[in-house]
C-alpha cells in the first residue's frame, strides 16, 4: 500500500492517504468497543448468521490479529504505510521507467526491481512491529483474553516467587527489596534479550532506512 501511494495516482489518493494519517493519530482504545464486539459476534454480510444461525466469536484466537492486518488497520499499521511510502518517494522514478522499456510490467518491476531496494525499510516494519507486539497488552487482552503473557506477568514474579518458597518450605517468606529489584531486573532483561538480539542484527538496515525515510526519531 505504501508502494501505491509513493508511484500511482489513483481516484480520491489524497483522500486514502488522510485516512492513512488518522489511522495514525487516533488511538486505537477509541475503537476498542467496536473491535470487541465485531470480533465477539463476527459476521460476514450476514452469511454466517444465515447459514449456521449465529455468529461467530473469534476472542481467544490469533485470526482477529490477521484480519486487521490484512486491513491495514493492526497495532501501527498507518505508521508503517507511511514509512515505507516515504522511502519509495525518495528512490528516482529512473530506475522504474528503465524497467518499463526493458518491457518489465507493473508486477514485475515492483518484484525485482523496487521490493530488492526496500530490505532496509522493511527491516526497520519489522522490527517495529516485532517490538510493539512483543509487548503489547492492549491487543493481548482484548482478543486472547484470560491467556497469560510473560510480559505482563513481569510485576508479578516477585509474589509468585514468595508464593513457591512458601509452597515448597511451608514457611511464610518477606523476599527484602533488594533482592526483589534484582529479580525484577533480571526479569526484564530476559524480556527484552530477544529484541536486543534482533536490533544487533539489523541495526545497519534500519539505520539505513530511517535517514532514507527521513523520519527523526
Amino acid at each position: 500500500m505504501g508502494y501505491g501511494f509513493a508511484r500511482f495516482d489513483f481516484p480520491f489518493k489524497k483522500f486514502w492517504f488522510a485516512c492513512v494519517i488518522l489511522v495514525i493519530l487516533i488511538p486505537p482504545q477509541t475503537i476498542s468497543s467496536s473491535l470487541h464486539l465485531h470480533f465477539k459476534f463476527f459476521d460476514i454480510l450476514g452469511l454466517f448468521k444465515l447459514i449456521k444461525g449465529d455468529t461467530i466469536n473469534l476472542r481467544g484466537s490469533v485470526i482477529p490479529y490477521y484480519l486487521l492486518s490484512a486491513g491495514c488497520m493492526g497495532l501501527k499499521n498507518g505508521l508503517y504505510i507511511y514509512m515505507i511510502r516515504q522511502f519509495f518517494r525518495n528512490i528516482p522514478s529512473d530506475m522504474e521507467e528503465a524497467a518499463y522499456v526493458d518491457g518489465c510490467g507493473t508486477l514485475k518491476t515492483f518484484f525485482l526491481i523496487m521490493l530488492p531496494e526496500a530490505k532496509p525499510i522493511i527491516t526497520s516494519c519489522f522490527l517495529f512491529s516485532f517490538v510493539w507486539q512483543w509487548t503489547d497488552g492492549f491487543y493481548s487482552r482484548m482478543f486472547l483474553g484470560n491467556t497469560t503473557l510473560v510480559s505482563l506477568s513481569l510485576s508479578r514474579i516477585v509474589d509468585s516467587l514468595g508464593a513457591y518458597i512458601q509452597r515448597l518450605t511451608g514457611v511464610k517468606t518477606t523476599i527484602s527489596i533488594a533482592y526483589s529489584n534484582c529479580i525484577l531486573a533480571t526479569g526484564t532483561l530476559m524480556i527484552i534479550l530477544p529484541l536486543i538480539i534482533l536490533y544487533l542484527f539489523a541495526q545497519r538496515q534500519f539505520v539505513e532506512s530511517i535517514s532514507s525515510t527521513g523520519i527523526k526519531m
